[in-house]
């Protein structure tokens, strides 16, 4: 207030809190685009995560298989060379994890020995089996028996043993076993796939087989249980599945977080810009 003429004369000043009005008064006039958009993304990300869930239970789940036994007949062993030849019955463990029965449509067992994992998978093939059809009802477990003949097989090395049949010898081979074949899922589902080619493949195991050492022709038979050991199943459905998860996942992200957005709106619109218009 300055006094001139004898007149009161009053002056303006700036407070210094006219570039905060300034933003608020700008997040205030946005609010209704940020509603718009929060409100438009929460629908569409639940309805995303409810479609892949959807997807996801129409898909059949892979069949879980355990390799359990492996016995040896031997039916000749050829020294000079370090080879034996032998008949196997190997035993697996299957589960259909699904509601409805599932076909197994030409199944082969195939026995791999050597080569590195990492740059061969497949190793070396011994043998194959005969193709064998087999069904599973849902929510089962049963045991699949395949019988390899005539499997011919390197010998690294004897163990030999005293026993009281007199004087024996064993070795234990390292193999892998596969399975290979259809998977057809007779449950009610829209899923266009619904029979698919599947592989099962085992980790290493060490399957032992014995003979006479006086007798290089022998039929004795060996055989080893383990402890079930899980087999990898591949199949188009475990790839689907895995998808639908990474989707689901992402869309309960986006759902997570745009709830987080729209609660914060929601306090700003109710409890803070009352308090701040107040004042």
């Amino acid at each position: 207030m300055t006094a001139t003429d004898g007149r009161v004369h009053y002056q303006t000043t700036t407070t210094g809190n006219g570039a905060a009005d300034h933003d608020f008064a700008t997040c205030r006039g946005k609010i209704p685009l940020f509603a718009t958009i929060c409100f438009l993304a929460w629908p569409a990300s639940l309805t995303w995560v409810i479609i892949t869930t959807v997807h996801k239970s129409h898909t059949p789940e892979l069949p879980d298989f355990s390799l359990v036994s492996v016995s040896t007949t031997v039916r000749h062993i050829l020294e000079s060379k370090h080879h034996v030849t032998m008949d196997m019955n190997v035993s697996f463990r299957v589960h259909n994890p699904n509601k409805a029965s599932m076909a197994f449509q030409g199944m082969k067992a195939l026995a791999f020995q050597g080569g590195d994992p990492d740059v061969l998978p497949g190793g070396l093939s011994i043998n194959g089996a005969t193709t064998d059809d087999f069904e599973q009802l849902g929510a089962r477990r049963s045991t699949k028996w395949f019988t390899l003949h005539n499997t011919t097989a390197a010998i690294d090395a004897w163990v030999d043993s005293e026993g009281e049949s007199g004087k024996s010898s064993g070795k234990s081979l390292g193999l892998r076993f596969e399975l290979r074949g259809d998977a057809l899922y007779k449950g009610k589902s829209n899923w266009s796939k619904q029979k698919i080619p599947i592989t099962v493949a085992c980790d290493e195991v060490d399957v032992l087989f014995s003979s006479n050492i006086n007798n290089v022709t022998s039929n004795a038979t060996r055989a080893v249980a383990f402890e079930p050991m899980e087999c990898h199943v591949y199949g188009l459905w475990g790839e689907v599945r895995n998808k639908i998860d990474y989707a689901t996942a992402a869309g309960l992200s986006v759902l997570g977080v745009d709830s987080l957005a729209c609660l914060m709106l929601i306090v700003f619109a109710l409890i803070i810009l009352p308090v701040r218009i107040e004042q």
